[in-house]
């Protein structure tokens, strides 16, 4: 499945949760996940995250690309087959 959007790239530095108050609200899942950065261009990111959860494990591979500034365009492969 491909998923290709555009976004504002931003990040947040923000203390670590209380991860037993996160588990106690609804719909709260716990999902293990492991992650790489790629070798790619100096205008392009590439990573590959490994999610494993209750429900079995899942391979993203996404590709950023930036157009300007904060802007970016991302490109999001979903594999949830044994490798990627």
């Amino acid at each position: 499945m491909n998923d290709t959007k555009f976004e504002i790239e931003r990040k947040f530095l923000i203390e670590m949760p209380d991860t037993e108050v996160l588990k106690k609200l609804p719909g709260c899942e716990v999902k293990h996940i492991e992650q790489t950065y790629l070798f790619c261009s100096d205008d392009s990111t590439a990573r590959v995250r490994k999610i494993v959860s209750g429900r079995g494990t899942q391979y993203i591979k996404t590709v950023k690309e930036r157009i300007t500034g904060e802007k970016m365009h991302r490109n999001r492969i979903r594999d949830n087959s044994a490798a990627i």
